[in-house]
């Protein structure tokens, strides 16, 4: 849990730096937000990428680039002790946020992995002798990979459910804030245009009375509750304090 808040925060502190150097971005956001349009520039994406994996050396030489409506992907990492450069144009076609699930459908295409060095492994094998069918990338990865939130992948379509990661599935908290989302916005569309990701959203997909409920479950009663413990908190240090000198009479009388 410490991990996951501080790249959380990593993750924060670098965006945050990002608008400080590039204050442009801020009135573009502020002028989207009105039409319930965001953008991530890709440089923004290529400097995150940068400011997170700077003291790592799993993952090297992270390449954004943009193939509309898609995103080109490519890195340089390790895999079963060989050396690998990889790359996929990754688009993303639906984004479905609910009280019970975070859905991702992703899909892949243009599937390359090369050998960055001359190794004698069961995975440098395979690639010499063109034996991993990279036309089928979701298929393949649903053999290679073992996670709760891959939900589905066949062809070139993955399907990923975040909040079936143990850890946010025992999260009340989770669950709260996916509620008040949910009722608030959808995710309409994900594109890449040259130079920003953009995503459309739809603001009350399932009217006004959900969200009117959404906010008074997850934000004004909490928040009102809060309220009232912090008054009586300090009502009874108040009173507390008024009543302190009349303690100490009463031990001074009784010799305590």
């Amino acid at each position: 849990m410490l991990a996951a808040m501080l790249r959380g925060r990593t993750v924060l502190e670098a965006a945050g730096r990002y608008l400080l150097d590039n204050p442009d971005e801020v009135r573009r956001t502020v002028r989207g937000a009105i039409g319930l349009r965001f953008a991530v520039p890709i440089t923004a994406l290529r400097w995150l990428a940068a400011e997170l994996l700077r003291d790592t050396s799993k993952v090297r030489d992270v390449v954004f680039e943009p193939c509309p409506p898609g995103l080109r992907v490519e890195a340089s990492f390790d895999k079963m002790h060989t050396r690998l450069r990889g790359g996929a144009d990754v688009f993303v076609d639906g984004i479905v946020v609910s009280p019970d699930a975070m859905g991702i459908r992703v899909r892949v295409e243009r599937v390359a992995l090369d050998l960055l060095e001359d190794a004698s492994t069961p995975v440098a094998a395979l690639l010499k002798a063109d034996a991993l069918d990279l036309s089928r990338p979701a298929t393949l990865l649903g053999y290679l990979v073992d996670s709760p939130v891959l939900r589905q992948a066949e062809g070139d379509t993955v399907e990923l459910d975040l909040l079936q990661h143990p850890r946010l599935a025992k999260d009340p908290r989770v669950a709260g804030v996916l509620r008040l989302l949910s009722a608030l916005v959808s995710v309409k569309q994900v594109a890449v245009d040259r130079e920003r990701v953009q995503v459309q959203l739809r603001g009350l997909p399932f009217g006004v009375a959900p969200a009117i409920d959404a906010v008074r479950e997850q934000v004004v009663t909490p928040g009102w509750s809060r309220v009232r413990r912090a008054w009586q908190s300090a009502r009874s240090s108040v009173t507390s304090r008024e009543r302190s000198p009349v303690r100490r009479m009463l031990d001074a009388v009784t010799g305590q």
